[in-house]
């Protein structure tokens, strides 16, 4: 499971450095990192959580072997491009370690 951006707590037990000389070592990007916490936070609240439950049920009722390596929630093209790009990478790590029973019966 794969899940985006959706509204959850979990932004709310974030904690900041204690020490500030650390802290002003990323002064340069906290802007970025703002802004990118702001775009997910806008993004998130228009979703709806129960579309990761409803995923989770349905990769549930798959039969062994046959549930992806990845299922990002929502699907979008570009999650779906990486996730394609990463695959071999992701099925050869998982074999190396002996992990086959893992992989979808079509990519072993």
């Amino acid at each position: 499971m794969q899940p985006g951006a959706f509204e959850t707590n979990i932004s709310n037990s974030r904690v900041s450095p204690d020490d500030e000389r650390v802290l002003a070592g990323y002064a340069d990007l906290m802007p970025h990192a703002n802004a990118v916490f702001t775009g997910l936070s806008e993004t998130a609240a228009t979703r709806d959580s129960r579309d990761v439950a409803e995923a989770i049920f349905a990769l549930a009722q798959q039969a062994a072997g046959t549930r992806p390596l990845r299922t990002p929630v929502p699907n979008d093209p570009g999650i779906a491009a990486f996730n394609d790009a990463v695959a071999p990478i992701q099925r050869d790590m998982l074999a190396a370690f002996g992990l086959d029973e893992l992989l979808p019966k079509a990519a072993v």
